[in-house]
């Protein structure tokens, strides 16, 4: 870590470190007052909420400073990621020696080209740790995020809300012929189709299912239709939970930005990966792209981790996007990189991402949609 910090201490421009750049921006971040930011600009509250955040004329600079600033942090990082990727394996020229000053250490070299064993995506989530660590870490801006009162008041409705559109949403893709669960669904009938399992799972299920019952009022409450979707529901669970897992990472306190979207990335990846499986063992075809929302909606409901939507948001603040620049007024500035100059963007946030078919950027796409699709009242079947 000490070897990453020299080094971008020493990264310069117009004499000053491009870490001082980083942390200048980062400051006035959160030295804005959360209570005049809503964040709208960046990812709108659905319609018809009643949720709908107070715009004044201070929020509005606030947000467009807030976003900006983010926005420069991220195209900066992404920078000195490059050139530290591609910098000299022997020697790190951009560590000058000023006259008198000590040579490095062979621990320091040995620490500089143990460096570039990492990959890409490996060193751009270092580069974030240290950057974040140095103005106390992603917890403080996660305690700045939920002082907003627009993102808290999503985050309740959010919480009061998402069990139903669980139910609702299984429910649903149980009676959609196309759906991913409903593929599933058959596969497992297939799979465990003979009498004897079937007459043990029964009679396990029976048994499960009454004890329930007699504990739990809700359970003595469901229809069989209910019971369906639930067992349904804790069988999806089962099947995806290492996916599930990268989910509950993402809302870790301490995960930045660029880790977060990485994260989202293996939590869809290894998704797919897992229910093709599923359905290639008993001869179905594998899901596609008409089944990729379905499988995201899932995947972002299912996740009972705290502050979900916080945690959305600031991985969304923190990243630039193909079009943001524009979007959001950012300057082509020197120290800068955006992904619209740079084709491999990607490879900072995932290994061999194109070859592997993963864009990471447009999938951290699918769960902001996805999750205002799961916070709009009059929510859609995914695959409609």
């Amino acid at each position: 870590m000490s070897l990453i910090r020299n080094v971008l201490d020493n990264l310069m421009f117009d004499q000053v470190s491009l870490l001082e750049i980083v942390q200048r921006e980062l400051v006035q971040i959160l030295a804005i007052e959360p209570t005049e930011v809503t964040l709208n600009g960046l990812l709108r509250t659905p319609e018809g909420l009643s949720l709908q955040p107070r715009v004044t004329d201070a929020s509005l600079r606030n947000d467009a400073l807030v976003i900006t600033k983010a926005k420069t942090v991220s195209g900066v990082l992404a920078l000195i990621t490059s050139t530290l990727y591609g910098s000299d394996f022997c020697e790190p020229p951009l560590v000058a020696l000023s006259p008198g000053s000590r040579r490095r250490s062979p621990a320091e070299l040995r620490g500089w080209r143990n460096m570039h064993a990492l990959a890409m995506h490996e060193l751009r989530l270092l580069v974030e740790w240290v950057v974040f660590d140095t103005v106390g870490g992603m917890s403080r801006f996660l305690d700045w995020m939920l002082k907003i009162p627009a993102v808290t008041t999503v985050q309740q409705y959010w919480d009061r809300h998402i069990e139903e559109q669980r139910q609702e949403n299984i429910r649903t893709q149980m009676q959609d012929s196309g759906s991913w669960v409903k593929k599933l669904q058959e596969a497992c009938e297939v799979k465990y189709s003979s009498e004897d399992f079937r007459d043990t799972f029964s009679g396990n299920l029976k048994r499960e299912l009454d004890f329930r019952s007699e504990h739990d009022s809700r359970v003595q409450k469901m229809s069989t239709e209910d019971l369906n979707a639930q067992v349904m529901l804790e069988h999806l669970k089962g099947v995806l939970l290492p996916s599930l897992m990268h989910v509950d990472i993402l809302c870790d306190t301490n995960v930045t930005p660029g880790h977060k979207v990485q994260h989202w990335s293996h939590a869809v990846a290894s998704a797919v990966t897992m229910i093709n499986l599923q359905l290639e063992s008993v001869g179905k075809d594998p899901i596609g792209g008409p089944q990729m929302p379905g499988v995201v909606l899932f995947m972002a409901m299912m996740n009972t981790s705290d502050n979900l939507w916080a945690h959305v948001l600031l991985g969304t603040l923190f990243t630039v996007f193909a079009g943001d620049a524009q979007q959001h007024g950012l300057e082509q500035r020197p120290y800068t990189l955006y992904p619209d100059n740079d084709d491999n963007a990607m490879e900072q946030f995932v290994l061999n991402g194109a070859s592997r078919g993963i864009d990471p950027l447009h999938y951290w796409s699918f769960l902001t949609g996805s999750m205002r699709v799961l916070l709009s009242p009059t929510a859609a079947s995914p695959e409609a």
